[in-house]
């Protein structure tokens, strides 16, 4: 007897050369065979996020036949450990944890994580037992802020013209934008484009 993927029925017949042994004939119907891999997408964190807050990895998931559960493993890049549900371990295959639902899933973010970048995997499983894994989320948690200093002109300095402004700025991960504001000692204005 051979069932195909995605048959729900099959004959199964049992025949005897003894004559006295009657032959049976019955028909077989049930889910048939699931070959088919389910999906599992991680929505947020989104993938090369920079994110100082977080409270939940969250997430879909889908399958024809259905989906039984998903689970998720975090890897610290730092020094490559999994987050294993209550603590950072090394481990040579990726720590699996269950998460919270199936099509529509979640898993609560480890509180007191420290800055820095983390990869989020997502895998689902369905009811054949079937699984397989999704994309991968890049992340990185940034809750140092940047800092800046101006280096021209230098503080209190006495100008008869001022040409130029510049100064340095630093963050532990990456300065998206710098922005300057001029405000005029004697009378509290800030100075605006174009005056």
């Amino acid at each position: 007897m051979l069932v195909t993927e995605g048959s729900k029925n099959a004959n199964l017949s049992i025949s005897s050369n003894d004559p006295d042994t009657p032959a049976f004939e019955a028909l077989l119907t049930g889910k048939g065979v699931d070959n088919t891999l389910p999906t599992s997408i991680i929505t947020s964190p989104l993938n090369g996020a920079i994110i100082f807050s977080i409270t939940q990895i969250t997430g879909i998931a889908a399958d024809d036949e259905g989906i039984s559960q998903v689970e998720v493993s975090i890897r610290r890049n730092s020094d490559n450990k999994y987050w294993n549900g209550t603590g950072w371990e090394i481990s040579a295959e990726k720590l699996w944890l269950l998460v919270t639902g199936t099509n529509s899933w979640s898993y609560p973010w480890p509180s007191g994580i420290s800055d820095g970048n983390y990869l989020i995997y997502s895998r689902a499983q369905d009811y054949a037992g079937n699984i397989a894994e999704g994309a991968v989320s890049q992340v990185t948690i940034d809750n140092i802020s940047p800092v800046s200093k101006v280096t021209v002109p230098p503080d209190e300095a006495i100008l008869p013209n001022l040409a130029q402004i510049s100064g340095t700025a630093w963050d532990n991960v990456e300065i998206d934008k710098v922005e300057v504001r001029i405000q005029r000692n004697k009378d509290a204005y800030y100075f605006t484009a174009g005056q």
